[in-house]
């Protein structure tokens, strides 16, 4: 039945990892650990598609040669911190009328944040799948376009 493969590809985010605690909840905690007032801060915790609209709203600011030719818009966009996540961070610190004097701080902040073992969690049949893989000779590849760093240590077999 599986006879012919020779690799198998996943996609790291949503396929195999996932956040433990939703994005938005993080970005709350993350402003709110700068000092940020909690009132204009709380839509973060109130309205759980307020996220989803600064990314839509960052990507619309996107020249529209990205979106149309595919280019990586995490890692090509000149000219921002972080390239979509700064624009994420600038339209989020807008709608919520945050300073913007701590922006650069709170886009590091979760640059850091999201590189943490901790906040994610593996797919629990990963292992069979690579245990799977390694019995039948087949080598298993995982991508991602994720802009955020990843430890070495994310992924345990054990």
């Amino acid at each position: 039945m599986l006879n012919n493969f020779r690799a198998i590809s996943l996609d790291a985010m949503g396929t195999l990892i996932e956040l433990r605690v939703d994005a938005q909840n993080i970005y709350y905690q993350i402003l709110r650990a700068l000092g940020h007032d909690e009132e204009k801060i709380a839509p973060l915790r109130s309205d759980p598609g307020r996220f989803r609209l600064y990314w839509r709203n960052a990507e619309a600011l996107l020249p529209a040669i990205f979106l149309a030719e595919h280019h990586d818009r995490f890692h090509n966009y000149p000219g921002r911190a972080l390239r979509l996540l700064g624009l994420i961070f600038e339209t989020m610190f807008h709608d919520l009328k945050l300073d913007t004097e701590q922006m650069l701080t709170a886009l590091e902040t979760a640059y850091q944040r999201f590189a943490r073992a901790d906040l994610w969690r593996v797919e629990p049949t990963f292992s069979e799948l690579a245990e799977f893989g390694s019995d039948q000779g087949i080598p298993l590849y995982v991508t991602s376009n994720w802009t955020f760093g990843c430890p070495q240590s994310w992924i345990s077999l054990e």
